[in-house]
């Protein structure tokens, strides 16, 4: 299904660069509404994330879980600048 909607997107694409509304105060909310992902497409936002370390180290030894530490670098997580 995401795959078909992928390909309508991509033969689209020359279509809608031809027409490309301006996005006014009015039509921001209808058209962010549109691109802003929804409940279960992005499962990463979906995780109970704690962002206190003592309280992670804490919370994963009861569970007998390990601990993901994401530091950022120069403001990007990869480390690009």
């Amino acid at each position: 299904m995401k795959l078909r909607a992928l390909a309508v997107l991509l033969l689209a694409a020359p279509v809608a660069a031809r027409y490309s509304p301006e996005v006014t105060e009015e039509t921001f909310d209808a058209v962010h509404g549109l691109i802003k992902p929804q409940l279960g497409e992005v499962l990463f936002l979906e995780i109970p994330w704690v962002i206190n370390v003592t309280e992670a180290r804490k919370k994963a030894a009861e569970e007998g879980k390990p601990l993901l530490v994401w530091g950022l670098n120069n403001g990007h997580s990869l480390g690009k600048s």
